[in-house]
């Protein structure tokens, strides 16, 4: 068998995605067997991801600062841009807890309604604070995906070149 893309090159791989034969040099720049075109179809899925999460996060974030500006908290206090844009940070962060905490829970519970809002109510304040560090966390990590796929594309464009 040939190489999909050098014709005169026995494969030494087959693609995991769509089952191409690679030859060792187009096999050689992954850690799993891969051709270019499946590589590329998998950074841009990658990359419509982040990007429409973090634009979620982005466009949440804004309406909450929007809906908290002047609400009275008490008879003093009326929130102002400066708090209600770290309340809204603070809920937004709290979703990434929520799914940190959802991810890792191992049992069923079976119970009552009373025990359900009990449950829903701590799992949320814990979620609040697990989304204070888990949150940020979350953020930045899309950002460095971003930039290592940035620099994967970079990559597939010199490889293509080779081609």
């Amino acid at each position: 068998m040939k190489c999909f893309f050098h014709n005169g090159r026995d494969a030494a791989a087959v693609c995991q995605d769509c089952g191409r034969c690679l030859c060792s040099e187009c096999a050689s720049g992954h850690s799993r067997a891969i051709c270019v075109s499946c590589l590329v179809r998998r950074n841009a899925y990658s990359r419509r991801r982040i990007y429409l999460n973090l634009a979620a996060f982005m466009i949440i974030f804004s309406i909450l600062v929007f809906m908290l500006h002047g609400v009275k908290v008490s008879r003093t206090i009326v929130l102002d841009y400066p708090m209600s844009w770290k309340v809204a940070l603070c809920a937004c962060f709290t979703y990434f807890g929520w799914k940190f905490l959802s991810q890792r829970q191992g049992c069923f519970f079976i119970g009552g309604g009373l025990f359900w809002i009990f449950y829903l109510y701590f799992k949320l304040a814990f979620s609040f604070l697990v989304g204070l560090v888990v949150g940020p966390v979350r953020v930045f990590r899309m950002i460095g995906e971003l930039l290592i796929l940035h620099r994967s594309d970079a990559d597939i464009q010199a490889l293509k070149g080779g081609i």
